[in-house]
């Protein structure tokens, strides 16, 4: 039988993602690996040689990047901001049509 503090520590480690290199010790979520940020400030997160980055797949409620590893919610495509970071999400290839403004806006 485990204790507790057994069961807690092994979800903790399925969980959670060690960083290496620049921050030893530093544990971050693993929602967090190949999201498209440097969570660990190195980069290890990141990694394409250790995660397969390139190769991950998004849940159906979300559009992956074209040039990044990241998943974004469905509602975020087409809205106006470069939520992508390549601006993929952004593209007339998904449906997205450039806004002009008006004399009194600002772009």
């Amino acid at each position: 039988m485990y204790k507790s503090t057994e069961i807690k520590l092994y979800e903790t480690a399925i969980s959670l993602k060690r960083c290496y290199f620049v921050s030893p010790g530093r544990c971050i979520t693993t929602k967090f690996v190949c999201d498209g940020d440097d969570d660990c400030g190195d980069g290890s997160d990141e990694a394409t040689a250790d995660h397969a980055c390139n190769h991950r797949t998004c849940d159906p409620t979300e559009f992956k990047c074209e040039n990044t590893s990241r998943c974004i919610a469905m509602s975020y495509v087409c809205d106006g901001d470069n939520d992508c970071g390549d601006a993929s999400d952004e593209h007339p290839k998904e449906g997205c049509v450039f806004r002009t403004c008006k004399p009194t806006q600002f772009r």
